[in-house]
């Protein structure tokens, strides 16, 4: 028993060393490979009804405020909570003039909708909408 120990410790010295010509050879198993660093989520959208506004009433020809309202809403309006949709929707007239488009409105409403079906999927089930709001802490 105590040959073979020192055997072994000997054994593993001459390895580390290098010294260990006649000794068993033993294949070195690879470190784990460290787990490439997982970059934090990107930051949700943020929805500024301002910076919209701001798109709608500086771009002077309807086709290019059309289209920077267009990508502002594709890239900021999953972001928006549904109050502010809704004063998107209030004000997407006056703010658009006229590139205000059906497909636009299209746009806003199906935020809206998406936002609506998220927030009654939170809802415990049997509550009306109603009732669940009243219970929020947000509404108080």
């Amino acid at each position: 028993m105590l040959f073979s120990f020192v055997t072994l410790v000997l054994t593993v010295a001459l390895a580390g060393s290098g010294l260990a010509a006649d000794a068993p050879s033993r294949k070195k198993v690879p470190a784990p490979a460290a787990a490439a660093p997982v970059a934090p989520p990107p930051p949700p959208p943020s929805c500024q009804t301002a910076e919209f506004r701001e798109i709608c009433l500086t771009a002077h020809d309807p086709l290019e405020r059309k289209r920077r309202a267009k990508d502002w809403l594709a890239g900021h309006g999953a972001g928006c909570s549904i109050e502010k949709l809704l004063t998107l929707k209030a004000n997407r007239q006056i703010w658009l003039g006229t590139a205000d488009t059906p497909d636009l409105a299209a746009i806003i409403d199906t935020l809206i909708d998406a936002r609506e079906s998220a927030t009654a999927s939170l809802q415990p089930p049997g509550v009306p909408p109603a009732a669940a709001a009243e219970r929020s802490p947000a509404r108080r």
